[in-house]
C-alpha cells in the first residue's frame, strides 16, 4: 500500500467537507477510492448524512468512495446507527442507484444493524439484481451460516443469477 503525504489526505478531508468547492463528483470519488484512506470515512459518512435529498449532487459519489474504501480496508469505524438506518431505507425504497450503493455499502459494513436491511433486500426480487446480490455478498461475508435458511430458501429464486450465487455460496461455506 502506498504512504500518502500526511497534508495530501488532510486536504481530500477538508475537500469531502466542501462539495460545492469539487468540480468532477466522478473524478473526486475515483480519487478517495483509489487511495482509499481510513481517515475518509467520517468525513464520507458527515456529508451523506446530511444529504437532505437523494438527488443531491455528491450523495451517489460519496457512497460509491465509502463503498469502494470499505471493500479495500479493514476498518474499526464504529457507524452511526442513524447514518445505518438512512442507508438501509434509501436501500428498501428506492429501485435505482442510490439502492444499489446504499447496500453495496452496508454490504461492507459488519454491524448486526445492517443485516435487517440486507435481508429485506436479498429477497426482494423487484430490486435491480446488482443490489441484490450485494446484500447477498454482506451476509455471507458478516454471516455466514448464521442465514442457511434464508440461504436455503433462495436456492428456489426465481432469478438464475441468484441461484447460481447462492449455491457457489453454500458450497464456500460448508
Amino acid at each position: 500500500m502506498v504512504n500518502f503525504p500526511e497534508d495530501l489526505i488532510k486536504g481530500l478531508m477538508k475537500l469531502i467537507l466542501a462539495p460545492e468547492k469539487i468540480t468532477s463528483f466522478y473524478e473526486f470519488s475515483d480519487l478517495l477510492g483509489n487511495i482509499s484512506s481510513e481517515k475518509f470515512i467520517a468525513p464520507l459518512e458527515k456529508k451523506i448524512l446530511e444529504c437532505k435529498k437523494a438527488e443531491e449532487v455528491c450523495l451517489l459519489s460519496y457512497l460509491y468512495a465509502l463503498g469502494t474504501i470499505l471493500e479495500k480496508i479493514e476498518t474499526g469505524h464504529k457507524f452511526k446507527g442513524k447514518f445505518i438506518e438512512l442507508l438501509g431505507n434509501w436501500g428498501i425504497n428506492s429501485n435505482d442507484e442510490l439502492a444499489y450503493k446504499s447496500i453495496f455499502v452496508l454490504s461492507q459494513i459488519n454491524n448486526l444493524r445492517c443485516y435487517p436491511y440486507l435481508r429485506k433486500v436479498v429477497r426482494d426480487t423487484t430490486k435491480f439484481i446488482a443490489t441484490r446480490k450485494a446484500a447477498l455478498a454482506g451476509l455471507v461475508n458478516h454471516q455466514g451460516l448464521l442465514e442457511s435458511d434464508l440461504f436455503e430458501s433462495l436456492t428456489l429464486d426465481p432469478d438464475p443469477e441468484i441461484r447460481k450465487d447462492i449455491t457457489s455460496a453454500l458450497r464456500f461455506l460448508n
